[in-house]
C-alpha cells in the first residue's frame, strides 16, 4: 500500500519518505542511496539485497541502482534495517541494510505492459509475463528507458543523459509443501552521463546475475535454505584514452616545449577512463532457522565470498585483484515472559590478507501492554575496506615505470572501520493500529573510517617529474586513503502513520541529526582537519497523504525537506522543499483486464540543487499508461 500510494517515479524515490535515509542524485542517471552518515558519491557502507542477493557491486563499492532493472509495480515490500545490521548481513551491513522483495510468480499471474512520457525526453517502455511452465511458475520481465538529464546550471554545458535496458527471468518449482527452488538471471546495459562540476564522461555499464536458491521446511517449522549466486560488471568510457601531448598541453605546458619532451617521451595513447573494467562476486550462503520448544528461536549460518576486479585505471595494473572471506553468523531470540524479549547476533569474518573482524548487537523488546513496546539495543561492528579502498592507485602513467602523475592511491597498513551504536526505540497503536507512531533515539560512533587525506607527492614517486614541475603546485599532492575520519553522530527519527480505512493513508517523518567530529584532509603543506557538521543533512521532514476512491481514481501527494549538506566529495547545497503530485485513474475491463493512466508532477516549485550544484533538478512532469491482463 506504501509503495502503491507514493507519488514516485523510480525505485530511490521511495527512500526519501524513510526517516534517516538520504535519497539523491550524483548525476541525472546515478541516483544514490545512503543511511545517516558519509553520504557521498559512492555510498559504501549499507547492504542492499533484492530477494535476498546482494547488489553491493564490488568495484565502485556502492550500487548501481540503474543495473538492477526494477519497476515499482515489481516490488512486493521492502525490508529495512534503520541502524547497523553487520552482526547478521555482515560488515557490508555497517551502518544498515535493505531487502527489496519482488512479486513471487507463486502469488502472482498475468502479463502487464507499460508505457510512460515525460519532461526532460524522459521515456519508459515496461512489460511482464508471469504464468506457468508445466510444474514451474515464472516471471518474464523486461524494460528500456532513457531522460535528457537535469538542467544545465548556468554557465555550464554537460550531458547527463542517461538510457539502459535490462531483461530477466524468475522461475520457482515447488515440488512438495517442504521444498522449493528458485532460479533468477538478468541482463541489464545502461550509459549514463557522469562527473561533477565542468568534467563530465559517459559511461557505459553491462551487468548479468545468476541466482540459485534451495529452501527446505521441515515438519516442526524449522527452514534450511542454499544461496548461491554471481554478479558482474563491466564498465568502459567512450573516451578511455587520450595522447600524451594532447594532456600535456590540457595540464598548460607551452606548446613550445612540447618537442623537447617528446623527444625523449615519444607521443603515445596514455589510459584515462574506463577501457577495460570488469567486477565480479561469487557467494555461497547456508543458514538455519530453528526453533527451541516455546521461549527460544534462532538462526545460524555460513557464507563463502569471493570478489575480483580487474581496472587498469582504478589499480594501476592490468592484472585481476582477488578477496576471498568467510563469514559465521549466528543471532538467537529468548522470550522468558510474555512481555519482554531478549536477542542477540554476532558475526565473524575473514579476509584473505586482511585477517579477522566481528560484530556483535545486544538488545531487547519489552512490551508493557498490547499497544506500546520499547526496544532497547547496542551493538559493535568493524567493517574492512573493499578491494577499491585497500588497493587503488589511481595514476597517469606513461609506461609501467613512470608515473607522471596521481590522483589517490590506498596507503598502507588500514584498519577496520569501527562502529559503536546504541539506540532507544518506542512504538505505540491506538485506534484498533490504525494511528501508530515510532520514534528511535540514537548515539552513534564512527573511528577510523578510511577516507582521502592529501600528502605529498615525491619527485621519486613521480617521474619524470620536470614534466609537470611548476606547472601546477597542486602536482606535489596525492590523496591517500587513510583511517582519517572520526564522527559522532546522535539524533532522533520519529515516525506516525494513520490509515483511517483501506482508502486512506498518511504518514509523517520527522529527522534531526547532531554530528560533529573530523577529517584529517591534508598533511601537505598543512596538517588541515574538517570539521563533519555539514557533511550530512541535519534535518529532514516528509510527508505523504494519499486517498483511493470507490470509482477506482487516487490521489496522493508528498512533501519531503531537506537541510543544507556538505557532501563529502560534491558541493555545498542550500535547504530545499519538494512536492510532488500524481492522479491516476484504473478501469476494470472485461476478462480480467485493467487499464491505469497515472499523471506524476514532481518538484512543484523552484528548481532545487542535488550533490553537485549542476544538478538543477527543476520541475518534471510524467505520463503513464498501464495495461494489466490475467
Amino acid at each position: 500500500r506504501f509503495i502503491e500510494s507514493a507519488p514516485a517515479s523510480s525505485l530511490t524515490d521511495l527512500f526519501r519518505l524513510v526517516p534517516g535515509f538520504q535519497s539523491y542524485f550524483v548525476n541525472a542517471g546515478e541516483p544514490r542511496v545512503n543511511y545517516h552518515a558519509l553520504a557521498d558519491s559512492y555510498p559504501r557502507r549499507m547492504e542492499v539485497k533484492v530477494d535476498g542477493r546482494s547488489v553491493y557491486e564490488s568495484i565502485f563499492t556502492t550500487v548501481i541502482w540503474a543495473s538492477l532493472g526494477l519497476q515499482l509495480q515489481d516490488i512486493d515490500r521492502i525490508e529495512i534495517v534503520r541502524g547497523s545490521n553487520a552482526p547478521v548481513e555482515g560488515s557490508n551491513a555497517f551502518i544498515g541494510s535493505v531487502n527489496i522483495v519482488t512479486r513471487s510468480p507463486l502469488n502472482s499471474g498475468g502479463t502487464r505492459v507499460t508505457l510512460s512520457r515525460g519532461s526532460d525526453a524522459i521515456g519508459a517502455v515496461s512489460a511482464s509475463q508471469t504464468g506457468q511452465l508445466g510444474r514451474w511458475s515464472y516471471r518474464a520481465a523486461a524494460n528500456y528507458q532513457r531522460q535528457d538529464g537535469f538542467d544545465d546550471a548556468p554557465g555550464t554545458d554537460m550531458d547527463d543523459s542517461a538510457e539502459g535496458h535490462n531483461v530477466n527471468w524468475r522461475g520457482i518449482w515447488a515440488p512438495n509443501m517442504h521444498n522449493t527452488l528458485d532460479i533468477h538471471i538478468g541482463f541489464s546495459e545502461d550509459r549514463v552521463g557522469v562527473g561533477g562540476d565542468e568534467d563530465f564522461a559517459t559511461h557505459r555499464y553491462r551487468g548479468q546475475f545468476q541466482k540459485l536458491q534451495w529452501s527446505h521446511y521441515t515438519a516442526s517449522g524449522d527452514e534450511v535454505t542454499a544461496l548461491f549466486y554471481h554478479n558482474s560488471l563491466q564498465t568502459t568510457a567512450d573516451e578511455s584514452q587520450r595522447l600524451f601531448s594532447s594532456l600535456l598541453l590540457a595540464e598548460g605546458v607551452p606548446e613550445a616545449y612540447l618537442p623537447v619532451i617528446l623527444a625523449d617521451y615519444p607521443d603515445r595513447l596514455l589510459t584515462v577512463g574506463f577501457n577495460d573494467t570488469q567486477a565480479d562476486r561469487w557467494e555461497l550462503e547456508l543458514q538455519r532457522s530453528f526453533r527451541w520448544g516455546a521461549q527460544w528461536r534462532g538462526v545460524t549460518g555460513a557464507a563463502w565470498r569471493l570478489d575480483s576486479a580487474k581496472s587498469e585505471l582504478l589499480f594501476g595494473r592490468s592484472d585481476t585483484l582477488r578477496r576471498e572471506t568467510q563469514r559465521l553468523f549466528g543471532s538467537v531470540e529468548w522470550q522468558p515472559q510474555s512481555d519482554l524479549t531478549l536477542n542477540s547476533a554476532a558475526t565473524v569474518e575473514h579476509a584473505s590478507g586482511r585477517g579477522n573482524y566481528r560484530s556483535l548487537r545486544l538488545g531487547g523488546n519489552y512490551q508493557p501492554n498490547p499497544q506500546s513496546v520499547w526496544r532497547l539495543s547496542a551493538s559493535q561492528g568493524e567493517r574492512m575496506g573493499s578491494l577499491l579502498e585497500t588497493d587503488q592507485f589511481v595514476a597517469l602513467r606513461y609506461d609501467d615505470d613512470i608515473i607522471l602523475d596521481a590522483t589517490i592511491i590506498a596507503g598502507d597498513e588500514l584498519e577496520t572501520e569501527k562502529l559503536s551504536a546504541y539506540e532507544i526505540g518506542y512504538n505505540h497503536a491506538w485506534i484498533d493500529r490504525r494511528l501508530n507512531f515510532d520514534g528511535r533515539w540514537f548515539y552513534e560512533k564512527y573511528q577510523d573510517m578510511i577516507s582521502s587525506r592529501r600528502e605529498f607527492f615525491t619527485d621519486e614517486q613521480r617521474q619524470p617529474a620536470v614534466i609537470f614541475a611548476g606547472v601546477d603546485d597542486q602536482r606535489r599532492r596525492v590523496g591517500v586513503r587513510r583511517n582519517a575520519t572520526n564522527i559522532l553522530m546522535k539524533g532522533y527519527e520519529l515516525e506516525l502513520s494513520y490509515r483511517p480505512n483501506p482508502r486512506w493513508l498518511v504518514n509523517v517523518s520527522w529527522t534531526d541529526f547532531d554530528v560533529s567530529g573530523y577529517a584529517h584532509k591534508y598533511q601537505w603543506p598543512d596538517d588541515y582537519f574538517a570539521l563533519q557538521y555539514y557533511r550530512v543533512p541535519r534535518a529532514s521532514r516528509s510527508a505523504l497523504v494519499s486517498y483511493r476512491a470507490e470509482q477506482g481514481w487516487q490521489l496522493s501527494a508528498s512533501l519531503y525537506y531537506q537541510g543544507r549538506a556538505k557532501w563529502q566529495d560534491g558541493n555545498d547545497t542550500e535547504p530545499y522543499l519538494r512536492a510532488d503530485v500524481e492522479l491516476s485513474q484504473r478501469w476494470q475491463l472485461p476478462g480480467g483486464r485493467e487499464l491505469k493512466l497515472a499523471l506524476l508532477a514532481q518538484n512543484l516549485g523552484e528548481n532545487y540543487t542535488e550533490f553537485y550544484t549542476t544538478n538543477q533538478f527543476g520541475s518534471r512532469y510524467i505520463v503513464s499508461l498501464q495495461w494489466f491482463s490475467l
